[in-house]
């Protein structure tokens, strides 16, 4: 009986020292934008350096931010009377969606020094922008007269991406090996998301 309270007590306390280091290793930041009358914050991506991008909801508007680590600020971009920030890489380009006055949606791509692209993905009638990695390429989602599809762009080439068996496929994440990540809808579970 002795040695069993011994096992479970050396047990015990490796476990405590296990979830006492691993809990040391990670800060946790609240994001709220301040600004009068934000009644949400949806940060959409975060780079190496802390820095975040996302969303946030001003009364009746969803607008775009960029979060440096240490102040907000507005994506003000050009004649886009809408911006929408989904992703960064580290070299700080910021991707993400542009409304304009037409209520057109482009790909936004932002970079450092504040100049700006826009998107549109051949055949598309709106082009999302939702991720983008180390190198620059791009991916996200496009409208279309047949549906919502992936699309991977390095700004010259688009290619849609389709997963077999999905009515709708957004691509949320692009690692520097090429490697798309996302979410399809499927046709008889239109609630239900499955993740590539």
């Amino acid at each position: 009986m002795t040695r069993l309270v011994q096992t479970v007590a050396v047990a015990l306390s490796l476990l405590w020292s296990v979830g006492v280091v691993s809990a040391a290793q990670y800060t946790f930041t609240p994001l709220a934008v301040p600004a009068f009358g934000v009644t949400q914050t949806t940060p959409e991506g975060v780079n190496d350096q802390g820095h975040v991008v996302g969303t946030y909801q001003q009364g009746i508007l969803v607008k775009g931010f960029y979060f440096d680590g240490s102040a907000y600020h507005d994506m003000q971009v050009g004649d886009c009377v809408q911006v929408l920030s989904y992703g960064l890489n580290n070299t700080g380009e910021i991707v993400g969606t542009c409304r304009d006055t037409a209520e057109a949606y482009h790909g936004l791509v932002l970079a450092p020094d504040g100049s700006f692209a826009l998107y549109d993905a051949p055949g598309a009638s709106a082009t999302n922008l939702l991720c983008i990695n180390g190198p620059g390429a791009m991916a996200g989602s496009l409208q279309a007269a047949d549906g919502i599809h992936g699309v991977f762009t390095d700004g010259i080439t688009w290619t849609r991406i389709d997963v077999p068996g999905g009515t709708q496929t957004q691509v949320w994440g692009i690692n520097d090996g090429y490697f798309p990540n996302g979410i399809k809808l499927s046709p008889k579970q239109s609630r239900n998301r499955e993740v590539f």
